[in-house]
């Protein structure tokens, strides 16, 4: 964030050291120079940090949905880094950025158990080869889920190649527990999300569970 100022004011300077480089000082700059050099700094600045992001693989993502909440929340701007995951495979607690193939939207969720795992949730406690996990991000705010798959499911084996992916609003979400998505290929994780570069702290809780798209800068 800082860096985008910076170049700012070096366009800035820049430009109007060059509008008035051939001035003298009996010869008045034009009224329009500093407007013009500031309309210039802006589209100079917009588009090195534009080609910049582009060229490193980061991407930034709009948060319309509650079910990772209280780690993300509805408005948040999340950065994810889509190169991540070229070199390596996603990790058990990895938040990933995936396109969900059925309605084509992209998806964030946490990956809860990877290809070869053992899962199975009772009494809203998740239990990956039989240990149960350690999830201080995760929260449910329902005395009774809507759905019976939401506390308890399982036990099933994750395919190879497969993830096994939860929201941390576990009775807010529709993850891998439920047989509308399933399990989630490799192949159609975008990026791993790194932090939140812009937020708006709205805590209010939706009544009922949705799919947590999440979209770019584009409304893609």
């Amino acid at each position: 964030l800082t860096l985008p100022w910076i170049i700012f004011g070096l366009c800035l300077t820049s430009g109007c050291a060059a509008l008035l480089s051939h001035r003298t000082q009996e010869r008045r700059p034009s009224k329009w120079c500093l407007p013009i050099c500031f309309l210039l700094a802006v589209v100079a600045t917009f588009g090195y940090t534009t080609v910049a992001l582009w060229a490193s693989g980061f991407k930034s993502f709009d948060i319309p949905s509650r079910s990772m909440e209280y780690t993300v929340y509805v408005g948040d701007h999340v950065m994810a880094d889509a190169r991540y995951y070229r070199s390596k495979d996603p990790a058990q607690g990895d938040v990933i950025v995936f396109i969900n193939r059925q309605d084509n939207i992209f998806v964030i969720k946490r990956v809860i158990a990877v290809g070869g795992s053992t899962i199975q949730g009772r009494n809203g406690l998740v239990y990956v080869n039989g240990v149960q996990l350690n999830e201080p991000y995760a929260h449910h705010i329902m005395a009774q889920p809507i759905e019976p798959w939401m506390n308890d499911f399982g036990p099933v084996t994750i395919p190879p190649g497969k993830l096994f992916v939860m929201g941390d609003n576990r009775d807010m979400t529709l993850d891998s527990r439920s047989p509308y998505l399933g399990p989630v290929d490799v192949k159609d994780v975008i990026a791993k999300a790194l932090y939140v570069i812009f937020y708006r702290r709205d805590q209010s809780v939706d009544t009922e569970p949705a799919i947590p798209e999440v979209t770019d800068r584009n409304g893609k």
